[in-house]
């Protein structure tokens, strides 16, 4: 017994570090701090607006935890080795810059690059250098000083940080008992019986950020865009049609339901609550009649789907079809890889997921418009917005991320967008389904980035509706908002 009791008073006690543990935690939690923003706390105009799925949710709290865990274990190797502190206090603040480099940039949208290039206009070479060897030699010489700084903001954030992450949790929870879908994906439906509807189908295109000025009076030297030709020149086209707003989300309420909205705020993860000018309080996006809803109530068989919105989760039981694409449509394997690789830029996954979605949506859009049964198509691509996924030089889809960046891998996907238009009109056209259908081909808001090209912004976005039959232009050059678009589809839809 004595013997044993020697070995026990010299055991060595197992202490968990807390304070390493609070610091490493709040560290982690920059870099997934867009998703806990996004599905816990309401909108305003900082914090864009973006859906959510559920393996989005679940691959957060799993990085929450591999990178709490692997900063702990980084600053606990560091701390037993003393001649290597002074590298790791480095370390620790280049770490603490770049999550909140990268929350910035999931929140806000704003990148390093970004912030360096609108500067640039402000400072001059010498005094940038100067200010670059300023900051370097404050950083080496009040390194100490500085991580301690870092160290209190940090444990101060714990708090918060676990406030914020038990509220995501409860929202994702309170998200598990979802309906099942009542609409069926149109790349897994049997096929429908070809029995044509006389009146034709109508379908509504949208490709985000596609702007009138690039798409057509002033395009990058060299670029055709052949199809977008093409469309114009048998279409009602207008030369001064304006979106209801400069976001995606505000447009693409404003044009599904005919109402101006004042203000987007978080609802569940696949639905958000929006308020009108013409309105009081916020009400669910999904619970506003809008045109999907509508065309049910005609009869009119529909199928929509897009990059930017869950529409089989959004318009439950207001479709007949989904159309795939969601950028939301991954695992929670695949959502923790792209969380975890995006963190280094050389791996960033974005653009590989995009070309995916894309690829996706454009299949279950042909799938659509070839089916002479389908009343109402709504399809919502991506492109030309980015990130950049089309290599004009080869003419291929790029998952490589070696697409040109900046107003080159704009126009890039510009091309791939009226690419991508030729693919639909040529499905059609094999199917018979072209000549009797109405097609409306538009954008949600103009290219926001113009100023980089350009040196200002045009605010116009293009406007292209074929009727059925029709082989001539014919110009629109009084100006309105696209926000009639709405009532457009349901006047079409009514054969009014």
């Amino acid at each position: 017994m004595a013997p044993l009791l020697q070995n026990v008073r010299r055991a060595r006690v197992v202490r968990i570090p807390v304070k390493r543990v609070l610091v490493a935690f709040s560290l982690a939690n920059l870099f997934v701090l867009d998703s806990w923003i996004a599905i816990s706390y309401n909108r305003n105009p900082w914090f864009p607006f973006a859906f959510m799925s559920m393996a989005d949710v679940w691959a957060s709290l799993a990085c929450v935890g591999i990178l709490t865990v692997a900063l702990w274990f980084a600053g606990d190797l560091y701390g037993r080795f003393p001649k290597h502190r002074p590298g790791g206090q480095l370390l620790f603040i280049g770490l603490t810059v770049t999550g909140a480099l990268t929350a910035a940039y999931r929140i806000w949208g704003l990148s390093a690059s970004e912030i360096l290039a609108s500067s640039s206009g402000y400072l001059s070479a010498t005094l940038a250098i100067s200010l670059g060897s300023l900051a370097l030699w404050v950083l080496l010489r009040f390194r100490k000083t500085i991580t301690a700084i870092l160290i209190v903001i940090l444990l101060i954030a714990s708090g918060p940080s676990l406030l914020i992450l038990s509220r995501a949790s409860a929202a994702a929870i309170a998200e598990l008992p979802l309906d099942p879908l009542r609409s069926e994906s149109i790349l897994e439906a049997p096929p429908m019986p070809e029995e044509p509807d006389e009146g034709g189908m109508l379908v509504w295109l949208i490709f985000d950020e596609l702007d009138y000025r690039a798409a057509f009076e002033r395009r990058r030297p060299g670029d055709g865009l052949p199809n977008l030709d093409a469309m114009k020149a048998e279409s009602v086209y207008a030369t001064s049609a304006y979106p209801p707003a400069g976001r995606t989300d505000l447009s693409m309420v404003a044009l599904t339901t005919g109402r101006q909205p004042s203000g987007i705020y978080s609802g569940t993860l696949y639905d958000i609550a929006v308020s009108f000018d013409d309105g009081d309080d916020p009400v669910s996006w999904s619970r506003v009649p809008n045109v999907f809803g509508e065309a049910v109530r005609m009869n009119k068989t529909t199928a929509a789907g897009g990059y930017f919105a869950p529409y089989p989760h959004l318009f439950n039981g207001q479709l007949d079809y989904h159309l795939p694409g969601w950028m939301g449509e991954r695992g929670v394997f695949q959502s923790l890889l792209a969380r975890i690789f995006g963190l280094v830029p050389a791996m960033d996954t974005t653009a590989p997921h995009a070309v995916e979605d894309h690829l996706r949506l454009l299949e279950g859009t042909k799938e659509a418009v070839s089916s002479p049964t389908m009343d109402f198509v709504f399809a919502h691509f991506m492109v030309p917005h980015s990130p950049w996924i089309y290599d004009v030089s080869s003419g291929r889809l790029d998952r490589r991320m070696t697409a040109r960046p900046g107003t080159d891998g704009y126009f890039d996907n510009l091309v791939l967008a009226d690419e991508t238009l030729g693919q639909i009109r040529r499905t059609m056209e094999r199917s018979g389904t072209w000549d009797s259908a109405t097609i409306l081909v538009s954008s949600d808001h103009w290219w926001r980035d113009a100023c980089a090209h350009y040196g200002n912004i045009d605010y116009r976005i293009p406007f292209l509706l074929k009727l059925p039959g029709q082989d001539a232009p014919l110009q629109i050059a009084d100006s309105f908002d696209t926000r009639v678009s709405h009532d457009l589809m349901l006047a079409i839809l009514r054969d009014e």
